[in-house]
């Protein structure tokens, strides 16, 4: 595959992702990180249960690097364990769902650029096209996504998605 058609398949994943979700919404920008549009009666958990944030990355454990709500679609960035197999992915994505069932997932293995595709993953959401994708780091750095489908199903796929991994319940 070309890379001109990598570069492309990946803006059209960001924009299936935030734009396309929002469509008939109008676009408003995301909601400030830290923030909630729902209700704090829906968003209370038990005093138990630990945040997504005070889980170790260590021993197949993953770091929230950074959560944010575009209209009803709230999307979250976890630092993942290096060099993953295919069913520990899967197995570490379905952990990371279960903190988070509303979220979609970008599962990274390196957050040293992962500002500036955020950065651009807002800018896309909004109708911008003046933040550039940092393409390569994404290429080599974006594990896979974690994506709810049409039918209310939840897919696993390689890297910016067009490959599936497989079904998260």
């Amino acid at each position: 595959m070309s890379e001109r058609m990598r570069h492309r398949m990946g803006e059209v994943l960001v924009t299936g992702l935030l734009v396309g979700g929002l469509a008939g919404c109008g676009a408003e920008g995301g909601t400030p990180k830290g923030t909630d549009p729902t209700p704090p009666a829906a968003t209370a958990e038990p005093a138990a249960a630990p945040s997504p944030e005070a889980q170790p990355p260590a021993a197949g454990r993953s770091k929230r690097l950074e959560s944010y709500t575009v209209r009803i679609f709230k999307f979250s960035y976890y630092l993942i364990p290096k060099g993953l197999s295919g069913e520990a992915l899967l197995a570490e994505a379905a952990a990371i769902h279960a903190r988070e069932p509303d979220a979609q997932l970008v599962l990274v293995d390196d957050e040293s650029r992962v500002k500036d595709y955020i950065a651009h993953a807002k800018a896309v959401s909004e109708g911008r096209t003046d933040v550039e994708l940092p393409q390569a780091w994404a290429d080599e750095h974006v594990i896979a996504s974690l994506q709810k489908l049409m039918s209310g199903k939840w897919m696993l796929y390689k890297g910016y998605g067009y490959e599936e991994l497989g079904e998260v319940p």
